[in-house]
């Protein structure tokens, strides 16, 4: 399995409970597995709701083991494409955009969570970012529903990379708002 420390082995066990509770038609949110007989609520647990959501697919077809590895992998790959897209936009340049999105993608926070996959996906942060952009110089109200989208994907993977990547977008989103003075408007402001 791919990971280490014991956090690995809650985290299989979270996705095979919920893969059991959906089977059964049962809440996730409880369990009388742990805790026997009166059992526990799972409100406040972390579950790996995005993860879980690639993985049940895949582990029908491959099994639990490697559709976990799977999934552990495409995590890495799509932080490292998502920071490519907000490069490229940024910057113009695709080599840079091939560099920052190798740095993204194994920078060491990521790599430090290899025991917590729903930490290791950060790909919504640089990917609201890019939304912020194409909101800020395309101006369009696609965009911006794009960036609340992934906004609000980063809460729901995970709250506390919210908590962490709020002052990035916010501080961002400021930057943006002066630097792109021709497309600064009443309209883009509201959006954003």
């Amino acid at each position: 399995i791919a990971g280490s420390g014991t956090d690995v082995w809650i985290h299989q066990w979270t996705f095979w409970w919920v893969k059991q509770a959906l089977l059964n038609g049962q809440s996730p949110f409880y369990t009388t597995l742990l805790y026997y007989p009166e059992g526990v609520s799972l409100t406040s647990h972390n579950i790996a709701w995005f993860n879980i959501a690639l993985w049940l697919p895949l582990q029908a077809f491959l099994g639990s083991v490697t559709a976990y590895n799977l999934v552990f992998i495409l995590i890495l790959t799509l932080n490292g494409f998502a920071f490519y897209l907000f490069a490229r936009a940024e910057t113009g340049s695709a080599a840079a955009a091939v560099l920052g999105g190798i740095i993204f993608g194994f920078w060491p926070y990521t790599l430090s969570h290899f025991d917590h996959p729903n930490m290791m996906v950060t790909f919504w942060v640089p990917l609201t970012m890019y939304f912020m952009l194409r909101t800020f110089r395309q101006g369009r109200i696609r965009d911006a529903v794009l960036a609340g989208v992934c906004l609000a994907l980063i809460g729901i993977t995970r709250w506390q990379l919210l908590v962490m990547s709020a002052p990035i977008l916010l501080a961002y989103g400021m930057y943006l708002f002066y630097r792109e003075e021709e497309s600064r408007s009443r309209q883009t402001a509201v959006m954003v």
